[in-house]
């Protein structure tokens, strides 16, 4: 896997476009200036919105695009440990055995 070539994710390249773009955009507009087939851009419009890092205004016969970066949930948080601190398998509880065994 370290050779092989990173490339962007269909999501960051689209959340780059509506970051970088000055105007709001519609999904074919996304598709052209991504080089994205249409429904994987409308997947990752849906994805950013879930998200909240997208919004869009209607018009008739159109939805506009634009991103909202200081809404975005995507960055998770997490508890901080206090150093030393491992946690423990909870006592009497048995894990259900996975696999071919014999009887």
């Amino acid at each position: 896997m370290s050779g092989r070539l990173k490339r962007p994710t269909h999501v960051s390249l689209v959340n780059d476009y509506l970051v970088n773009c000055d105007d709001l955009c519609t999904a074919a507009q996304l598709a052209v200036a991504t080089r994205l087939s249409v429904g994987a851009v409308g997947a990752c419009l849906h994805h950013l919105y879930h998200h909240r890092a997208a919004d869009f205004v209607e018009a008739p016969g159109a939805l506009w695009w634009f991103a909202t970066p200081l809404q975005d949930r995507r960055i998770r948080t997490l508890k901080e440990i206090a150093d030393g601190v491992t946690r423990k398998r909870k006592a009497g509880v048995k894990r259900p055995r996975t696999g071919f065994h014999r009887d």
